[in-house]
């Protein structure tokens, strides 16, 4: 028969040491620290990967068509042009929406200085030359109204001559004979156009 030997185990001797722990230990591990992480470093990586990946795809695919090898260089290029002619020139794209921007602004800004110089009584006919005498250049599409009329003041205070003329007195403005008149004949105008007077 083998003969063991027994180990008896005190829980009482070890439950302190199960417990405690080295503080230094765990607040000082430089292996627990996040690494920095570098994103342009990771695209470039994926992109590099998705072109050797394209590449490999493309010779795959021409080598089974059975092309040879210069033939299949040719429509790896071809395919690569075409693939990047379809594609949108952001650039192009964001000149075309900023150039559209300043044009909507442009016309918003227009429309409502017409409003202004319409509401301080421009006419029709000196319009066009107060809008281009108006200065629009401080104004934005946070400009209120008063804005657009102060630019509309000014231009008619540089140019009194572009001002609305005085309306004549509000009132009553008689129509028609007063039936005080003299009622006149055939006889008495004829009298008049030829000169002869009573």
């Amino acid at each position: 028969m083998f003969k063991r030997k027994l180990f008896f185990f005190d829980e009482s001797a070890n439950a302190g040491a199960s417990t405690t722990q080295d503080p230094q230990a765990s607040s000082n591990n430089p292996a627990q620290s996040t690494p920095e992480i570098d994103y342009e470093k990771i695209a470039s990586i994926v992109e590099g990967k998705q072109k050797v990946a394209e590449d490999t795809v493309l010779k795959n695919y021409f080598k089974n068509q059975g092309l040879t090898g210069e033939e299949m260089a040719q429509a790896i290029s071809s395919f690569k042009s075409q693939k990047a002619s379809a594609q949108p020139d952001v650039a192009n794209l964001q000149e075309e929406l900023r150039v559209a921007q300043a044009q909507a602004l442009q016309t918003r800004i227009e429309s409502n200085l017409q409003l202004a110089a319409i509401k301080q009584g421009v006419g029709s006919n000196v319009l066009p030359y107060v809008l281009k005498l108006a200065d629009s250049t401080n104004l934005t599409l946070d400009s209120k109204n008063e804005d657009y009329e102060a630019v509309i003041a000014k231009v008619l205070e540089d140019v009194p001559a572009f001002k609305p003329e005085a309306t004549a007195p509000t009132g009553f403005t008689q129509v028609g004979s007063t039936g005080a008149a003299k009622q006149s004949t055939t006889n008495d105008d004829l009298m008049k156009a030829f000169g002869v007077f009573k």
